[in-house]
């Protein structure tokens, strides 16, 4: 925990949702104890799945372009948190500054994780987020409990199994997440 009660979170990877097939980003802490399950839209993902693996796309995606605004307006990204869960919605601000002020802007964690890849930055995610949304990984040898996941804001995973989580990533290929450009 960071002193202004915020998490850092990493991008664990990216997955499908079994029975929706829809994209899931999901973000874990440094000790690998906790996971943040993030539904996100096929576009975001396949922006944030070229990041990661460093996939030259011959014309710039829009978080691309955001980069390549920003460094040529001099802005930097400072941080990027996940603010709050609001009507099952995850709120995130991006942190900017120049060298005349810094500025804070709504935007969709989508958004702000797919800017943290291409910058290199954690992903700060206050505690009442994580208390809401987190899901504890398995570890080898550990009985999960479901106990309590309902509380937590916990309805499609009841627990991950972190053998059954690395398939998952193992198995990710960028080309799940492509779209017609």
């Amino acid at each position: 925990m960071i002193e202004d009660g915020t998490l850092e979170l990493f991008v664990g990877g990216l997955v499908l949702d079994p029975s929706t097939k829809a994209p899931i980003i999901l973000l874990k802490d440094a000790e690998e104890e906790f996971c943040l399950p993030i539904w996100i839209g096929i576009a975001e993902a396949t922006s944030i799945a070229s990041a990661m693996k460093q996939i030259e796309i011959p014309r710039p995606l829009t978080h691309d372009l955001m980069v390549a605004m920003m460094n040529l307006l001099q802005v930097r990204l400072q941080k990027v948190l996940i603010t709050e869960i609001r009507d099952a919605t995850y709120i995130a601000e991006l942190i900017l500054a120049s060298n005349a002020a810094t500025y804070t802007l709504d935007c969709r964690p989508s958004d702000a994780i797919a800017l943290a890849v291409r910058f290199d930055l954690p992903i700060l995610v206050t505690e009442s987020v994580m208390e809401q949304g987190k899901v504890a990984i398995e570890k080898e040898g550990q009985v999960a409990s479901d106990e309590g996941d309902e509380k937590k804001g916990v309805t499609n995973w009841q627990t991950l199994n972190k053998e059954e989580l690395s398939e998952l990533l193992e198995d990710l290929d960028p080309d799940d997440f492509d779209c017609e450009m």
